[in-house]
């Protein structure tokens, strides 16, 4: 159940539950079976406490973890070196001491050279490393190396868990921070939304992560407008995932904070600044800014400022690009033109 949690990104709960576990497991480490549970057990704690950013717990676990090898194995394996190379990573990074960031960089690359060569076949586990490999690297802003590995990663997630998986999600948000970051944005575009897309069709919808995204994708649209670049040939996954939202009745059972209201108008700004010609694209920029206002109205009432500020931008974006305000529309559905 821990690793179920762990790979639902619920890794509070799942370190309570390993937390219990360890507590429970009272049997010396040279019993038949116990070394191998030990580290797989501190492994995962090592890895929860890394994504949790408690590095320094994660590296005491870590070395829990290495000590229970040692009574089973004759040396490290690649999933060893894999699990070395990021925590020393992560330490190093934070911290600035370079060359140990070099070092761990190494580390992982003889991880992935191992796993190649003894387990072929397990190509998502290929794609993790070369995903960890390639962050190293956009790290250094050494972009052209992070491309390589990024590259495969994005191909192995695609053709293994496919282009719904949050993990496909995951690098595809990936390739994207690095054109971002190259200031490539008619390639980070695609990308983004691809990820996004991810995001709209989850078991859970995250404002949270959703918003992150569209500031990343306005930006993006915001260079290439001055660029006087064709937008909407960059378009398409943005576009499939927007449209694929506002036909998802889970939009309409979140709570009702400024962070959806926001959400939601930035939405609005994507159709308008995008200008696709289609009717449908104009009445969901109408729906998205139209809830928006709705919440953003009843906000204001409650004395927050901060919804009142988003409230005047969104009703003067809905008075100048898509016509009068009026409150009887505040809940009205109208679907955007399918691609």
């Amino acid at each position: 159940m821990s690793q179920v949690r762990m790979k639902q990104s619920r890794d509070v709960e799942a370190m309570e539950m390993m937390y219990e576990m360890e507590s429970l497991a009272t049997f010396p480490m040279h019993e038949p079976g116990a070394a191998q549970f030990y580290e797989t057990l501190y492994r995962n704690m090592s890895s929860s406490l890394r994504r949790m950013g408690r590095e320094d717990e994660a590296a005491l676990y870590f070395l829990k973890m290495a000590e229970a090898c040692r009574c089973h194995k004759k040396q490290l394996d690649w999933m060893d070196l894999w699990d070395l190379g990021i925590l020393i990573a992560n330490r190093a990074y934070q911290a600035g001491r370079w060359p140990e960031f070099y070092k761990s960089r190494e580390i992982i690359a003889e991880a992935l050279s191992q796993l190649r060569a003894v387990e072929p076949h397990e190509l998502v586990l290929r794609a993790k490393v070369l995903s960890n490999l390639g962050q190293c690297y956009l790290a250094t802003e050494e972009y052209q190396q992070a491309e390589v590995y990024y590259s495969e990663a994005y191909d192995l997630f695609a053709s293994t868990v496919g282009k719904r998986s949050p993990l496909f999600g995951m690098q595809a948000w990936a390739c994207g921070n690095l054109r971002f970051a190259e200031g490539r944005h008619a390639a980070a575009l695609p990308l983004l939304g691809e990820a996004l897309y991810v995001e709209v069709v989850a078991d859970g919808l995250s404002v949270s992560e959703m918003m992150k995204l569209l500031d990343q994708i306005l930006h993006s649209m915001n260079e290439l407008r001055s660029e006087d670049s064709s937008l909407q040939v960059h378009l398409g996954p943005v576009r499939r995932a927007l449209n694929e939202l506002i036909e998802d009745p889970r939009w309409d059972e979140l709570d009702k904070t400024l962070d959806l209201a926001v959400l939601n108008h930035k939405m609005a700004l994507v159709y308008v600044v995008a200008r696709w010609p289609e009717m449908g694209d104009r009445k969901a920029a109408e729906y998205f800014n139209l809830k928006a206002v709705s919440v953003l109205n009843d906000l204001q009432h409650t004395g927050s400022k901060e919804a009142k500020r988003w409230l005047l931008q969104a009703e003067a974006v809905h008075s100048a690009v898509l016509g009068p305000w009026s409150p009887s529309k505040r809940e009205q559905h109208d679907f955007p033109a399918q691609n």
